[in-house]
């Protein structure tokens, strides 16, 4: 592939990475996106995707790559996946391909910028209300190898990163009930649902490249939080499926809720699914 210039490089081109694509494709910018298999570049190139295949700790040096370290946005989007038994092995491959991608060139812009696409697990569990500012208290590999990774890269590129940590990412089409209701019975009934649609996290991702609002930490769900047992109970009814049964309701277990007012101030964003009731309306 010739070494073109291009508007965006999406690394993770899976649910959420393919659909950014494909919207940044409407708007007319120039996108390049990764993914592992043959069937799935077939498939973006199909639908006219600039596409190379890559898989975290490949070569970055190889030809086929170096049209990804000629953008000027890098949307990083790899969770640990598999590497969790070597998240150690994980991280050192995400920094250096982050290394590489703001490796000053003569074929590269000379402002390049990072969205980089955490979680809110970096928060933990505890039984508070969660703003942009709060503390970080991971409780999980994956959680843990993501905070590491955002202070990396706000130490390194302060003024060219942007995190955006993502609650459960969700859409009609890809909705939790219909995996919670087949492991039933559940427990945590009163723990709060943090849920954001995956069309406000493109919404986001548009807005911190239109706005150029770099150096943040940002967070994204909806504003409602309803308890586990009210809505998956209500999604089931809504979808026909059984409705799952929950055996502890212990009032203390609240867990966090997620506010991401300030966020979407900072963006001016009105999130399309201000409720996770809101996914499943139609």
């Amino acid at each position: 592939m010739p070494q073109l210039h291009y508007d965006f490089a999406i690394v993770g081109a899976g649910w959420l990475g393919e659909a950014l694509a494909h919207t940044l494709k409407n708007e007319e910018k120039t996108v390049i996106a990764t993914c592992r298999t043959t069937e799935k570049k077939a498939r973006l190139v199909s639908t006219a995707i600039d596409t190379v295949i890559y898989q975290l700790g490949d070569d970055i040096e190889n030809d086929a790559l170096q049209s990804l370290f000629n953008a000027r946005i890098l949307i990083l989007n790899i969770a640990p996946g598999k590497m969790k038994q070597d998240i150690h092995h994980f991280i050192a491959c995400m920094k250096a391909f982050i290394d590489r991608f703001m490796q000053p060139s003569d074929q590269h812009d000379n402002h390049p910028h990072i969205v980089f696409i955490s979680t809110s697990s970096v928060y933990g569990e505890r039984v508070r209300v969660v703003t942009e500012e709060s503390t970080t208290e991971p409780a999980t590999i994956s959680a843990r190898a993501h905070v590491e990774l955002e202070q990396y890269l706000h130490n390194q590129y302060p003024e060219q990163t942007t995190v955006l940590r993502l609650a459960g990412l969700v859409g009609a089409d890809r909705h939790p009930v219909r995996h919670l209701v087949k492991k039933s019975p559940l427990a945590s009934a009163n723990k709060r649902v943090n849920l954001i649609e995956r069309t406000d996290v493109i919404a986001a991702i548009q807005a911190i490249s239109d706005k150029a609002l770099w150096g943040e930490t940002l967070h994204l769900c909806s504003h409602d939080h309803p308890s586990r047992k009210d809505y998956y109970t209500w999604a089931a009814n809504k979808l026909d499926l059984p409705e799952p049964v929950f055996t502890d309701e212990k009032i203390e277990d609240e867990g966090k809720v997620i506010d991401s007012s300030v966020t979407c101030k900072k963006l001016g964003l009105t999130l399309t699914y201000a409720s996770p009731y809101d996914i499943l309306a139609n």
